[in-house]
């Protein structure tokens, strides 16, 4: 009422949630308890997709969790530590460690279950335009996790540790199931706080 635009649940739910239309009807069917009808082929093929891409991106969070807290990740963990950022934030947060590796996310997630196709598209993997073995996006870096609007792991951002490093920051790519420009960072998390009443952020 206040924007003055027009439309209804389902076109209020896009758009302030940027969610395609049917991911909101799909929000609200759930919120509601309803079961959807039958999606068309192509409609529940590119669902599908999404849904692999979501659950790849998912399985590299817990990947980088457990390095985090591995051998491997004591570098990051005194990067942490020196930013006064406790345990119970890295858990919060979900953040992990990618191993400074050219190809053991990808071997990981492969032994998951995910084709090496997913995990480009996933934004996990960079494909050679020669046509050379793919290489891990995300090595030796700080990572952190980035969320949809309904919580799902859908791209991640990581931070170099070496000072010389280059980018500082490194975040993925767009992608089927991302896009910067439509995406804020924790915004599930932000949207609920608000409405308890509570705060808190992260700044590393």
């Amino acid at each position: 009422f206040s924007s003055g635009l027009g439309g209804d649940v389902i076109s209020f739910v896009m758009e302030t949630e940027r969610l395609s239309f049917m991911e909101a009807v799909e929000k609200l069917a759930e919120e509601a308890g309803m079961q959807l009808p039958t999606a068309s082929p192509q409609a529940q093929e590119k669902y599908n997709r999404g849904q692999r891409l979501r659950e790849c991106c998912g399985a590299a969070a817990i990947y980088f969790e457990d390095r985090l807290r591995a051998s491997e990740g004591a570098e990051a963990r005194a990067y942490l530590d020196r930013r006064g950022l406790p345990k119970t934030s890295w858990e919060r947060y979900h953040l992990g460690y990618a191993p400074d590796d050219w190809r053991r996310t990808q071997e990981h997630l492969k032994a998951e279950g995910f084709t090496q196709t997913e995990i480009v598209d996933a934004g996990l993997a960079i494909q050679k335009e020669n046509g050379g073995d793919p290489y891990d996006r995300f090595r030796g870096r700080l990572m952190f996790p980035i969320p949809d609007s309904r919580g799902q792991i859908i791209a991640f951002g990581g931070r170099a540790l070496e000072a010389d490093a280059k980018p500082k920051y490194l975040n993925s790519p767009d992608t089927d199931i991302f896009h910067k420009s439509n995406v804020l960072y924790r915004y599930k998390a932000a949207r609920e706080a608000l409405g308890h009443g509570t705060g808190g952020g992260l700044v590393v």
